[in-house]
């Protein structure tokens, strides 16, 4: 029997623990996969190399630390992985980016966070630039000609690095060496104007004096050990979930075509694990059972957002002489930590944790609101109404010329340079091209099943006499909609009070930022609410747009006008979901929250459905899925909106 040795450590930095446990790469204990991880690794005396399973924890793990602040100056980066794309322009702009991180990580000697699948891919080395300076006759044709022996590849839009688009005057181009495409215009051959943009919205993003375009052609190699500082330190988080994705990543290249994966080589796991077996290295595990240290760092309890319960628990420390940091984006959350004489700042963190050995209590939005708000992708992203439902040879509708197909994207020269357009075919395959610029114009359209579609004739009146016709239905159904618009004027209802203290506090607690189309509907059903007549609106969005945050915003004013309200969901998955939801955002307001569904007892039903038809409680909420709605519940004080 090997009897395993272990130790119990108040500390809570890694690098303050004995040498001896990097020498012999012992495991040490964490208890959360969260923002613990980041503030072990704070007093990194040396390059460090964080080793993570997933891409999404490694945001985690830099996020954490930036909101944290923990690195200081230091240089703090991600190794991202590389796509398993049939675009081989793309492959080869992410070898160069990875080239890129791993030669600031050999020069600044920063922190390091990567993935196995980052670890064992290729990267690239050795490649040029061109030089750009604002005011000088660059050329734009000799650029455009560079790119495109430089590797990348000309499209529509730039969202991805190695892609470039030229209109007449203006160039985008997506470098991998920064963080954001650029966008040049020329008069002539003189560059007037650098600045970067985001690709999501195309707005810029700050303007430059000179910038740097890299080339695609580099070295293509996959030898990590003279990209390593010789004094470097290696913590391996979760090793059992660093070996299974290690393993899945080089299942999945190795089902890749024969040429592709001899073109780009990897390493085997195996070799890279021995190979970092000459650094100090640490191996992190949430099983104390198999540890050989336990650190002074401890989770939270789970508040779930009852925001009072919180506040107990950071008095009760406070008192014991620790110190609170809350971190949120919520700004009801900061004031009320400053009122307490708390420390506070804005910022995303994974959740919060305590320091036993610092007495330091670090609060997040997981604990004040019961969620928190999630970080982008490493990757930027087209414009969200671009191509969407757009591919080429589908059938389109164009708002003025009917039914045709679209055949794609097409470079035509004009007098004002090359530009874009998007090619539909008509009858007798006629083509028309439209600008870019229309096209909203063109929307998917697609027939009745079983049924070939027959594009519209340039030539013919059809679909204008169509959509005339069209106009003239809708027209008729809205004369229509007027008459019972009318009638539900007349019909009296109740009429909520206007938002007060208790609304802006429900309000203030919502930690993520409204979209412009969620305040619109927030606002629009809150006056629909205030009229004295049934309200007849109906909220619909995609899945994650914000649909449950304009529910509650309607149920807290409801409440705080004296009534109740009853919530149906249509799975008893989803009633147990928006009850934790709500349950976290009413937490603090006096408002409870129930729910009726199958993960509830049946007498424990019994009790709420009787409490509920008597009026007993002054602001009860209800979840139940369809399979509850055979209770015969009288509802009192129910407000109809």
């Amino acid at each position: 029997m090997v009897i395993r040795e272990k130790s119990n450590s108040d500390e809570t930095s890694f690098f303050k623990l004995d040498n001896d446990i990097w020498v012999k790469n012992r495991a040490v204990h964490l208890p959360s996969k969260g923002s613990m991880r980041a503030w072990a690794c704070r007093d990194a005396h040396a390059p460090l190399l964080v080793l993570l399973p997933d891409q999404r924890q490694t945001r985690d793990f830099i996020g954490d630390a930036q909101t944290l602040n923990l690195f200081k100056d230091r240089n703090v980066e991600i190794l991202p992985e590389i796509s398993f794309a049939e675009d081989d322009a793309k492959i080869d702009a992410e070898k160069v980016q990875r080239g890129d991180v791993l030669a600031r990580f050999l020069d600044k000697r920063g922190v390091l966070a990567v993935t196995p699948a980052s670890l064992l891919a290729p990267f690239s080395s050795g490649s040029d630039y061109f030089h750009l300076i604002l005011g000088e006759e660059i050329g734009r044709d000799r650029l455009v000609q560079w790119l495109e022996q430089k590797g990348y590849v000309r499209g529509d839009l730039v969202w991805s690095p190695g892609q470039y688009v030229s209109r007449g005057s203006i160039v985008d181009i997506f470098s991998p060496s920064d963080s954001f495409p650029l966008r040049l215009e020329f008069f002539d051959d003189e560059l007037e104007s650098i600045r970067f943009f985001l690709p999501e919205t195309q707005k810029s993003l700050r303007t430059l004096q000179q910038a740097s375009i890299q080339s695609l052609l580099g070295r293509t190699e996959s030898n990590l050990s003279r990209f390593m500082p010789k004094d470097m330190h290696i913590v391996y988080f979760d090793p059992k979930g660093l070996d299974t994705t290690a393993e899945n990543a080089s299942w999945l290249w190795g089902n890749l075509d024969r040429e592709k994966q001899d073109s780009v080589p990897w390493r085997q796991w195996d070799a890279l694990y021995d190979f970092f077996a000459a650094y100090p290295r640490l191996r992190v595990i949430q099983d104390v059972n198999s540890s050989h240290v336990r650190t002074g760092l401890r989770q939270l309890p789970l508040f779930k957002g009852k925001f009072l319960e919180v506040e107990e628990f950071c008095r009760n420390h406070a008192e014991q002489g620790y110190h609170v940091e809350v971190y949120s984006e919520a700004e009801r959350s900061i004031e009320w930590a400053r009122a307490n004489g708390y420390a506070a700042a804005e910022g995303i963190l994974t959740d919060g944790f305590i320091d036993i050995n610092d007495k330091k209590i670090v609060v997040s939005d997981l604990e004040l609101a019961g969620a928190s708000v999630p970080r982008r992708g490493l990757e930027h992203r087209a414009p969200s109404d671009w191509g969407v439902g757009l591919i080429p040879g589908q059938w389109v509708a164009h708002d003025e010329y009917g039914v045709a197909r679209y055949l794609g994207p097409e470079r035509v020269t004009t007098l004002d340079g090359e530009q874009e357009y998007l090619v539909l075919q008509f009858a007798e395959e006629r083509r028309l091209l439209i600008p870019v610029m229309h096209f909203y114009k063109i929307s998917p359209w697609s027939p009745a099943p079983g049924q070939e579609p027959t594009p519209d004739s340039l030539k013919s009146s059809h679909w204008k006499k169509a959509s005339d016709k069209a106009k003239e239905n809708a027209a008729k159904a809205a004369q229509e909609l007027v008459t019972i618009y009318a009638e539900r004027e007349l019909t009296p209802g109740f009429a909520f009070a206007p938002s007060k203290a208790l609304m802006k506090e429900l309000e203030d607690s919502f930690i993520f930022a409204e979209t412009d189309d969620q305040l619109k509907a927030i606002q629009a059903v809150e006056e629909d609410m205030e009229r004295p007549v049934p309200m007849d609106r109906l909220v619909v969005g995609d899945v994650g747009f914000g649909k449950t945050e304009v529910a509650i915003r309607a149920a807290g004013k409801a409440v705080f006008s004296g009534k109740q309200v009853a919530i149906m969901a249509p799975t008893t998955l989803l009633a147990q979901q928006h009850y934790e939801t709500f349950s976290a955002r009413f937490a603090s307001l006096a408002v409870r929250v129930e729910v009726i569904s199958r993960f509830v007892s049946i007498s424990a039903q019994k009790k709420d459905i009787e409490r509920f038809a008597r009026g007993e409680s002054r602001y009860p909420n209800r979840y139940a899925p369809p399979a509850r709605r055979r209770c015969s519940v009288q509802r009192p004080r129910i407000g109809r909106y």
